[in-house]
Order: structure tokens, then C-alpha cells, then sequence
């Protein structure tokens, strides 16, 4: 099962990686960089638009930072269906 703290110490883990200071970041996303550091500590989580900003700024999948997938970008599915139109349906493992 995923947890928010599982969530939480990706988010860390990658703004602590970037090479960017926290300063940097923020003014990139258009938050303070206190902002980023209670993010780093994990005392607060950005809003979803903000999380998705932040995964395009640092290049990283959404997937990865919600625990989906790991950073080679293998998925924990076991199976992925894709459809002529180029949609994709996704069954989970089950147990």
C-alpha cells in the first residue's frame, strides 16, 4: 500500500537532487522557498497543480513521485492493454 509518507520522501528525495536550490525552485513554480523546504520536510504537500509544475521543472514522472513506477520507469502493473486509438487500460496486481 502507498502512503502519503511513501509520497512525501520521493517529493524530498528529488527536489533534493534537482541541483537546483530550493530558492531557485520556487521562484520557478512562483512559491517561496519556504515553500520548498516545509515540501523537503515533508510538512506539507503541494497542491496538485503545483505538483505537476514541480514534476516538469525537475523531469521526473508523476508516476514516480506517487510510487508508481521506479525511476527506470518500470510500473508495479502486471498488465498494460493498449487500444487502437492509443489509449491504455492498466489492471493491477492483485494480493
Amino acid at each position: 500500500m502507498i502512503t502519503l509518507s511513501d509520497i512525501q520522501k520521493k517529493l524530498a528525495e528529488c527536489i533534493k537532487q534537482c541541483g537546483m536550490t530550493q530558492t531557485e525552485l520556487g521562484r520557478r513554480l512562483g512559491i517561496k522557498q519556504q515553500t520548498i523546504s516545509h515540501y523537503v520536510k515533508g510538512d506539507i504537500m503541494p497542491a496538485l497543480d503545483t505538483l505537476a509544475n514541480l514534476c516538469k521543472i525537475l523531469d521526473i514522472s508523476p508516476a514516480y513521485i506517487l510510487c508508481y513506477e521506479d525511476e527506470s520507469g518500470a510500473k508495479d502493473i502486471s498488465e498494460v492493454f493498449e487500444y487502437s486509438d492509443g489509449t491504455h487500460s492498466v489492471r493491477h496486481k492483485k494480493g
